[in-house]
């Protein structure tokens, strides 16, 4: 009637374990959020890697032809000291070739890795193909939105919501404990179920002798309840605990917010800087190739021209590499600023759903069709 008594604590078991279970589903909101992160880190590693490729095939192909025109003009203006340096440029192109095409593979095998595809590992022609392209390039994001999302969305904070729910429905139950046993007793006897195991005797005695029974109130408190005391005060201090861990975790999570808005804005700066270099080489390139075959018939300056054309081709490689990586910084940027918002599942398309496996409910990870237009 006092300690035990109620509907709210003979159900805080069922309570508990509902909320147990909630946190469950959020942490694995976010390990999900985690996985599908460096799922991207991945394809835009591999998106990297075979732009590389592109580049050192398109700067190997150009420096073999020069290489080949400075030879030609061995007998001309064509000193052996350029040539060697060509050839030795020539041979670290190949070589960084061959990295290249190694890091693709390495790419590829974790993506494959990740993606989680039995299929793929049936076959050894497998090569996967970036297709998706690049995020819109924002020059603004609104922090203030960002934070109120994230402080809406992300798993760590219901996590914290639903901990603290369930403390204090232990913080109840312990107050519980604390007071006094109180219960009402009712027993009832009666004699003819005795007989020493003797079945056929007691079936036949139940109809003869006498009904007995007992009505009381038992009442138990102790003199010096300190380990219900104790117990009631560490729940409330876990209250405590996690209200101050709740408040860390905001800030923390505003925190996350606004270095993410600057990690973007600051990578589509870069990217807008790397344009521009790369378009500048670009210009002098064409400009010198232009004049290529000019140079080449006016005797001593050709060879002078073609390794200043040489030289040209590899800085346009380096800045058109820069281009690429200061795009994938973006883009990385970009999905961490959605995972920092909580909004990285919605943005991909990607659902928990519950299904039952060999009659077991497991929650799985799937794609939601895009809707056709």
């Amino acid at each position: 009637l006092l300690r035990g008594a109620g509907k709210f604590v003979n159900e805080s078991q069922i309570v508990l374990a509902t909320l147990d279970s909630r946190v469950g589903h959020g942490e694995l909101r976010r390990q999900a959020e985690s996985f599908i992160l460096e799922l991207y880190h991945t394809y835009w590693s591999l998106y990297l890697e075979r732009t590389y490729l592109v580049q050192k095939r398109g700067l190997a192909e150009n420096a073999g032809r020069q290489l080949a025109a400075l030879k030609q003009r061995a007998n001309v203006d064509t000193l052996e000291s350029q040539i060697a340096r060509a050839q030795a440029e020539y041979a670290s192109i190949k070589a960084d070739l061959v990295e290249a095409e190694k890091a693709v593979r390495n790419a590829e095998s974790r993506l494959r890795t990740l993606s989680n595809v039995p299929e793929l590992y049936q076959t050894r022609t497998f090569e996967p193909i970036p297709l998706s392209g690049f995020a819109n390039l924002a020059t603004h994001l609104n922090v203030a939105e960002g934070v109120r999302a994230a402080l809406l969305n992300r798993p760590e904070i219901d996590e914290l919501l639903l901990q603290m729910q369930a403390s204090s429905i232990r913080e109840k139950v312990a107050r519980n404990q604390k007071l006094p046993t109180l219960n009402f007793l009712l027993e009832a006897y009666h004699e003819g179920l005795a007989g020493d195991n003797d079945l056929d005797g007691a079936i036949d005695s139940q109809q003869s002798g006498d009904l007995s029974y007992m009505v009381g109130v038992i009442f138990d408190m102790p003199l010096s309840s300190q380990s219900a005391r104790a117990r009631h005060l560490r729940r409330k201090l876990e209250g405590r605990q996690l209200f101050n861990k709740l408040r860390v975790t905001a800030e923390t999570i505003v925190l996350e917010v606004q270095m993410s808005a600057r990690e973007v804005e600051a990578a589509y700066r870069e990217a807008e800087g790397q344009y521009e270099t790369m378009m500048a080489c670009r210009t002098e390139y064409d400009d010198l190739h232009k004049r290529q075959s000019v140079a080449l018939e006016g005797g001593a300056a050709g060879s002078e021209h073609l390794e200043r054309l040489l030289g040209c081709l590899q800085r346009l490689t380096e800045a058109e590499g820069g281009f690429a990586r200061s795009m994938v910084t973006y883009q990385l940027a970009y999905w961490n600023w959605e995972r920092a918002k909580g909004n990285l599942l919605n943005k991909s398309r990607v659902a928990i759903v519950e299904e039952e496996v060999d009659g077991m409910p497991v929650l799985q990870l799937r794609v939601i069709p895009q809707p056709e237009e």
